[in-house]
């Protein structure tokens, strides 16, 4: 069988570890906080089965997150290590969907830079992107997000190959 991975990425307390617990097995989880502050400190891999199908979900750093001054002089950090990351697993052939993941609240302002970082060049080279909006537990209908806003990212000319809207709660 054809094993499947799935890379989430996004800026810390996203809910990407929290969604990659929504599609686990029971009796498997991935670390999560009930904070503003990263509980993944290195990209780790979760083995599952969806729809018959292997899937390797893989939980990585939160983008933005701590950086120090050294960080800043060298380039090291968060976002430096995704993409390291990324570059191991195009190369290895190991992503088959991205799933970038955004805080409703946040979702356009903080979300251009990490769209044209990341998203763009592995939707144009690599593999279809989803974005995975999170923090939505005030809206009646989750999707009723997506209808107001997607407009905004045509806008500032981020496209996906698909959407979800969803809390972790």
């Amino acid at each position: 069988r054809i094993q499947r991975n799935i890379v989430f990425f996004g800026e810390v307390a996203t809910g990407k570890s929290s969604a990659i617990n929504l599609l686990l097995e029971p009796g498997t989880s991935a670390r999560v906080s009930d904070d503003s502050r990263s509980c993944t400190r290195t990209s780790t891999r979760y083995e599952t089965t969806l729809n018959g199908t292997k899937c390797n979900l893989w939980d990585t750093r939160g983008l933005g997150e701590g950086r120090s001054f050294l960080q800043d002089l060298f380039g090291g950090g968060s976002e430096k290590e995704l993409k390291k990351f990324l570059k191991e697993r195009h190369h290895n052939h190991e992503i088959d969907l991205l799933v970038y993941c955004v805080r409703g609240s946040r979702a356009t302002e903080a979300s251009m830079k990490y769209y044209n970082n990341f998203c763009a060049i592995t939707r144009r080279l690599v593999a279809p992107v989803a974005i995975m909006v999170t923090r939505l537990e005030r809206e009646k209908d989750m999707e009723d997000w997506w209808s107001r806003n997607s407009s905004r990212f045509k806008e500032l000319e981020m496209e996906f190959d698909d959407h979800v809207c969803i809390t972790t709660l």
